[in-house]
Parts: C-alpha cells; sequence; structure tokens
C-alpha cells in the first residue's frame, strides 16, 4: 500500500547486511553529489496527524484527553506522563493493532525487536551508569507513569487501541522506535519508511535529510551530500551528539566520537579552580 509515494535510488542498496553484523545503506553504483537517494511522500510517514477511518475518534482524543492533559502542566522527574511527542509513539500502536490492515504493517514488521534504549533499562542494569554523563538522562523517563497514562487513554477511546496492544512491552517498544528512528518535523516525531535505514556518523556524513514543500510536493528527502563511491556505506548524522545523548536516544555509543563530553559534578570543579588559585 505504500509503494505509490516512495522513490529508492537505483544505485543503492537500503538494507545491506554488513559483515560487522549490523544493517544499513550501501552504495552499489557510484552516487553524485546531490542526488536523492530517498524520497518518501508525506501521506507515506506515520505521525500524530496521520489519518485512516478513526480520525474523528482520534481528533476526539487528542483534543479531550491529550491537550488537557499537558496543557500549562510542567513535566518533572516526579510527575512524568506524556509529552506532546508521546503522541505518535500512541499513533504507532494504533496502526500496530490494526495488523495487516494497517498501510504501515510492512514497515512496522522490519523494525528491531530486540534493539533497546534507556528506557527500556531494568534498575540492575542501569547500576552500570552510576556515576556516568548518562545517568542523570536515565533519571527524566518514567516509563511507568507515561504507560499508566496511555492505559487511561485507550479504557476511554478503545476504538483506537483493542487491549492487545495495552502492554508496557508494546508501549516501551513503540515509544523506543519514534524515538531512536524517528525525525522531528514541526517540532513533532514522525516515522518515515526508508529514511531511517541511514545509520549515524557525523565524522563521514554523506547524505542529507530535507524536507521539501511547494504547490507540486510534499516529501522528505534523503540527499547525498557529496560524490559516493560504489562499495561505501551511506551515513547521515542525527546531529553533533555525545555519547550519552546517543546511548539514551537511540541505544548505541561510538568508539571514537569527536563530540562526546562529560559531566563533572560542579564540587569538583570548584575544589579545582580553589587549588589551582592556591598554588
Amino acid at each position: 500500500q505504500m509503494t505509490k509515494g516512495i522513490e529508492i535510488n537505483k544505485s543503492i542498496d537500503l538494507f545491506h547486511n554488513f559483515k560487522e553484523g549490523y544493517r544499513g545503506v550501501l552504495a552499489i553504483n557510484d552516487i553524485q553529489k546531490s542526488e536523492e537517494l530517498v524520497r518518501v511522500e508525506r501521506c507515506n510517514c506515520l505521525g500524530s496527524k496521520s489519518e485512516d477511518s478513526s480520525k474523528e475518534e482520534w481528533e476526539k482524543m487528542i483534543e479531550n484527553q491529550g491537550i488537557a492533559f499537558f496543557k500549562n502542566k510542567s513535566l518533572t522527574t516526579e510527575d512524568l506522563h506524556l509529552t506532546p511527542g508521546c503522541f505518535t509513539v500512541l499513533r504507532l500502536l494504533h496502526e500496530w493493532d490494526k495488523g495487516l490492515d494497517s498501510k504501515f504493517y510492512h514497515y512496522l514488521s522490519i523494525l528491531p525487536k530486540n534493539h533497546r534504549i534507556l528506557v527500556e533499562w531494568g534498575e540492575s542494569e542501569l547500576s552500570y551508569l552510576k556515576g556516568t554523563s548518562a545517568e542523570p538522562l536515565s533519571l527524566v523517563d518514567n516509563l511507568e507513569k507515561q504507560f499508566e497514562t496511555f492505559e487511561k487513554f485507550a479504557k476511554n477511546h478503545p476504538k483506537l487501541w483493542s487491549q492487545s496492544v495495552v502492554t508496557k512491552e508494546k508501549f516501551s517498544k513503540a515509544l523506543n522506535w519514534v524515538r531512536s528512528r524517528g525525525f522531528t518535523v514541526d517540532g513533532e516525531p514522525y516515522m518515515i519508511p526508508c529514511a531511517d535505514m541511514f545509520n549515524h556518523n557525523p565524522g563521514n556524513q554523506s547524505a542529507l535529510f530535507e524536507h521539501i514543500s511547494d504547490d507540486l510536493n510534499d516529501a522528505y528527502v534523503m540527499r547525498a551530500t557529496k560524490p559516493i563511491k560504489a562499495g561505501n556505506e551511506i551515513f547521515s548524522s542525527f546531529g553533533q551528539l555525545s555519547n550519552s545523548h546517543l546511548l539514551n536516544s537511540y541505544g548505541f555509543i561510538l568508539s571514537s566520537n569527536p563530540f562526546d563530553s562529560i559531566i563533572l559534578p560542579s564540587k569538583i570543579l570548584m575544589d579545582a579552580c580553589k587549588t589551582s588559585f592556591l598554588k
């Protein structure tokens, strides 16, 4: 159902399995600078504003449940529920629940089931982060409260989600997919099939994400930023992110990260300054 409106450059292997054990995008022919690698029409993207036969019920939920829930309410570690971006997670769960009836069925079926981000880690696993720059980030999310909020939404709107999808396991996996694979468009995360297959390498970026919007087009494009030789992997960049941020949002770190950083407690800095001035 999604074939129309998605164009893939014939010179790339979008689902290449590299010998190192990961999947990414490979150039199978030489590619010129500025060539379009992938083009996806907006109608084939999954976000909070995606539409199907549930449009009326979805808009009712957003108006009566969603907006009222977080409007004028500050989110704290102790009182963290659903953020506006989480409505893409709810939409993904709705599509997941539809199974073969969803036009996103085949896309959702290829998303990694075993990949995990910090929000899915248990207490024993999180203990390994104690004293690291990733520890503060791991304390921000509260999966339990977010899931409890989703349960309330699902109970009030059974037409949108059946009980089979209202599980913490599926909610956390949907949260994982949106956070680790979503693109921020107009302030909201969108799942953009095919465009999310490019791996992150800020030091060797060769593909750039673009939004083309005019009278004739409303599409998202991955475009070559430089000539690419056949046999090379084609990389995107998620931004100038430290390893702690990569681990939190994407579930991986880079062994050599030019943008890595550490968080030092203020006491250590103050003591170092005092020692320096006393010399």
